[in-house]
């Protein structure tokens, strides 16, 4: 059914439709015309030929993380967009997860593109990657979440993902700022730079300058001899 159909239905209808597919009704009428496209494109997720990895329950390291550099690059997996799309439109309809957005690639991208994503540190261990961080939120500057994030090295499948936020709840979230980093990472494995907001000891150091340049006549030097 084309979203213009699905654009003439009602709230309830709308609703009614996912109920049948066994889909969340939570969110605005917009995020329930993309959920039902989401479910129309991929059959309802019943005959669905794309392997989506379980998600393990993860003891998360604490210690070793290093922060994430261009010249990590060879420590990132190859990744894909067709793995993100995978693990967030496949997993929230899996899921089923009532706080999750269809539209989560879409804003994660925003967020890259507004220089949200602060820090990222990673830690290789055994097959896996271990990624975590602080991604600043959309609409309030000052508010952050951390984040967490596991890959298996070898695919570069996601395993598991955890975010502050409410729709990021591990041990598999599917929210915005954790597809950011995803997104920041996939751009670091294509060899597209690091999108990672520059730390305040990479910026240009300005605080011993000063603020306004001295544009008179030369200043005549002291003649040392004549303070003998």
């Amino acid at each position: 059914m084309e979203r213009e159909t699905y654009v003439k239905f009602s709230v309830s209808r709308l609703k009614d439709e996912l109920k049948k597919k066994g889909a969340t009704t939570r969110g605005r009428k917009a995020d329930l015309i993309d959920r039902l496209k989401a479910y129309d494109r991929n059959k309802d997720f019943k005959n669905d030929p794309i392997h989506i990895p379980e998600p393990l329950e993860v003891d998360w390291p604490t210690r070793g993380f290093q922060q994430l550099q261009e010249s990590h690059k060879e420590e990132i997996p190859e990744i894909c967009i067709e793995q993100i799309d995978m693990y967030f439109v496949h997993r929230l309809a899996g899921d089923r997860q009532s706080t999750g957005d269809v539209k989560a690639i879409e804003k994660g991208r925003l967020l890259v593109e507004s220089d949200r994503v602060l820090a990222v540190s990673y830690l290789k261990e055994d097959n896996s990657l271990f990624f975590t961080g602080i991604v600043g939120a959309a609409m309030k500057t000052k508010v952050t979440y951390n984040f967490k994030l596991k890959f298996d090295k070898n695919s570069g499948d996601i395993l598991n993902n955890h975010c502050e936020c409410p729709a990021g709840r591990g041990p598999h979230g599917t929210c915005k700022h954790l597809a950011a980093v995803a997104i920041v990472l996939l751009s670091c494995s294509e060899g597209k730079g690091l999108r990672i907001q520059r730390s305040c000891t990479e910026n240009l150091q300005t605080f011993h300058k000063p603020k306004h340049s001295y544009s008179g006549s030369p200043v005549k030097a002291e003649d040392p001899g004549s303070r003998i």
